[in-house]
């Protein structure tokens, strides 16, 4: 809750410091979308490499996982082998 309360404090205090920005420098809240086009304009750009991102770290680390614990199974009697 304290570090969604943080960002929650953070959004805020960037949107009032927009405002006052706005109101010193244009007299008003200029409260456009071209912000919002230049902030989200490149969409499907973010949401392919967020995908891409996801499905490595699921498979990847999941995978890499499952082989390093079925590696160490047999690790023992190797060893134990090898030290006879």
């Amino acid at each position: 809750n304290c570090v969604r309360n943080g960002f929650i404090a953070g959004f805020i205090l960037m949107i009032l410091r927009h405002l006052v920005d706005d109101l010193l420098h244009y007299g008003r809240p200029n409260w456009t979308f071209e912000l919002l086009f230049l902030t989200v304009g490149q969409l499907h750009i973010t949401i392919i490499v967020w995908s891409v991102m996801t499905f490595c770290t699921t498979f990847v680390v999941y995978y890499g996982t499952y082989i390093w614990a079925n590696s160490r199974k047999f690790s023992g009697t190797i060893l134990s082998i090898i030290i006879e």
